[in-house]
């Protein structure tokens, strides 16, 4: 079974197409630019890397044949919230397409506060429009966004998002991909929108390092809640 991931070089996609590899089945990862996706997975077993002219429907469709699952990890503004619409609507068309996966974001709705919760809210309602089988997962902020900004969190003590002085879950990009590739290839929770989030205040390993990290207070050791 071939799945095709578009977005194959980017913090969620690359994981994807790992993930389904290490599961024995095919990828083809249709990329903009083959040279970066050879220098990020090499050439594994199982895997084509496919040059593809994204914004292009015919490209898209050629891609896509004897693709049975698709993964579209994706920015949503701009020509890459254009380029994810192309994508789904040249799925809609593709017989062997049992389902489209796609990144979106948490808490999407047309009148939300962010420019982004609002295109993703969108693209839904595209991908609605083209009754391609289709569903999503809806992380909340990756913690990757909040280390970017490290040192300027650790000078000021600040930081500001959406949430203003509220209280907000943080998610690796590594387990939204494990749970991205549970959608993908599990049936059952397919044709639907799925919330990733952790209500608790750390999660295991990786939320720990991390905080640590951003904190200046790193020690190789568990975190206590």
């Amino acid at each position: 079974m071939t799945t095709a991931v578009i977005g194959a070089t980017g913090r969620v996609g690359s994981e994807i197409v790992r993930g389904v590899l290490a599961r024995g089945d095919a990828v083809a990862a249709l990329v903009r630019d083959p040279g970066k996706a050879r220098r990020t997975f090499g050439e594994p077993d199982g895997l084509h890397i496919r040059p593809t002219r994204l914004d292009d429907p015919r490209d898209l469709i050629e891609a896509f044949d004897g693709i049975r699952r698709v993964f579209i990890a994706m920015g949503s503004i701009g020509i890459e919230g254009v380029v994810q619409r192309i994508a789904i609507n040249a799925a809609a068309g593709i017989s062997s397409i049992e389902q489209v996966t796609r990144l979106s974001v948490l808490n999407t709705s047309a009148d939300s506060l962010g420019i982004n919760q609002r295109a993703h809210h969108s693209i839904d309602q595209f991908a609605s429009s083209t009754a391609v089988p289709y569903s999503t997962i809806r992380p909340a902020i990756f913690s990757a966004s909040l280390l970017a900004a490290a040192r300027e969190v650790r000078a000021s003590r600040t930081w500001t998002g959406l949430a203003d002085s509220g209280r907000m879950a943080l998610i690796d990009h590594r387990d939204v991909a494990e749970a991205g590739l549970r959608v993908l290839t599990e049936p059952g929770l397919w044709g639907a929108h799925h919330d990733l989030t952790d209500r608790s205040p750390c999660r295991g390993r990786r939320r720990c390092d991390e905080r640590a990290w951003l904190a200046g207070q790193y020690q190789d050791g568990p975190c206590s809640r």
